[in-house]
């Protein structure tokens, strides 16, 4: 056999298609102005900025920052959560969008633009499709929720951080500290694994999520297995008591402190912190202090299901 040129290629060096290919590519990087401050990746992902950002304007929970740097476009979608994102992921690429699953609490949605090729119409297109699709995903969401109560998670500090973002001032419960919420996390999983035979002031944290949103964190809760009853408490109490005549009309109140002596504890419920949802708007609110409710000394705790 005598092949002509161009016929034959070494393993490694790919196919001579394959081989023009890089050298029109090469050639680009090169000569199309694509690099610095000026240069058309940074012009592309103004463009991408311009439109996220008015989008993040227009519908808050839906669309965050950062947006990435030069042609490495990204967002966060909604809370950040995994499975929230790989949704949005399914209904973009059937919306006629392609774009990657990036990162972890938070997880981000990834976008690869072909920079040479790509003009501002392609942007706006794409930038209109996901808008379009954020709402298609939004909409499911209100109007199919799937709401599970669970055991926190690692994965769930950002749909915490997101929650702690409505609550104002004054829920101590539930702080805006990164680093606070991400060691309660911790203390409760640790509760959770050790399941003590004995109530001893163990934290359990606790979410709802929205399943049919890819577990979305909507609400949160905790429990304080034991509160007091370590050591024996003292105290006096302030009674009183009042004896009246109707024969004599006179009425006599007197007040007397018995000594006290308390040795019970008590498991606690934290404030329990929810976002209603109404159609396109979302109010949050959380119950009060619920009553302490009684917990032997003597009780067992039960393993969770």
């Amino acid at each position: 056999m005598h092949p002509g040129t161009g016929l034959l290629s070494q393993t490694f060096t790919a196919s001579t298609s394959a081989i023009l290919a890089a050298q029109v590519i090469l050639r680009d990087l090169l000569t199309a102005d694509l690099f610095g401050p000026h240069g058309r990746n940074m012009q592309v992902h103004a463009h991408f900025t311009r439109r996220f950002d008015a989008i993040a304007r227009a519908h808050p929970d839906w669309l965050r920052g950062p947006y990435g740097l030069g042609a490495m476009i990204a967002c966060t979608p909604f809370d950040g959560s995994e499975g929230q994102v790989r949704k949005l992921l399914h209904a973009l690429f059937a919306n006629g969008v392609i774009a990657f699953f990036n990162g972890e609490n938070p997880a981000r949605l990834r976008f690869l633009p072909p920079v040479p090729v790509l003009t501002g119409a392609h942007i706006d297109t794409v930038c209109d499709i996901l808008e379009t699709t954020l709402a298609q995903v939004a909409r499911a969401c209100e109007e199919a929720p799937m709401l599970i109560i669970r055991p926190v998670r690692p994965t769930d500090l950002e749909g915490l951080l997101g929650l702690a973002a409505l609550t104002g001032f004054g829920l101590t419960t539930l702080p805006r500290d990164r680093d606070l919420l991400a060691e309660r996390i911790d203390e409760s999983e640790h509760s959770f694994s050790r399941m003590a035979q004995r109530p001893r002031g163990e934290s359990y944290l606790f979410v709802m999520v929205d399943a049919a949103c890819g577990q979305r964190v909507v609400g949160t809760c905790g429990i304080t297995s034991k509160v007091g009853g370590f050591e024996p408490f003292y105290a006096y109490r302030i009674h009183g008591s009042t004896i009246a005549s109707e024969m004599l009309m006179s009425a006599r109140r007197s007040r007397r402190s018995p000594w006290w002596r308390n040795t019970a504890a008590r498991a606690r419920s934290a404030r329990f912190f929810y976002i209603r949802t109404t159609g396109a708007t979302a109010t949050a609110g959380c119950c009060r202090w619920r009553a302490f409710c009684s917990w032997p000394s003597t009780g067992r705790a039960s393993k969770p299901r």
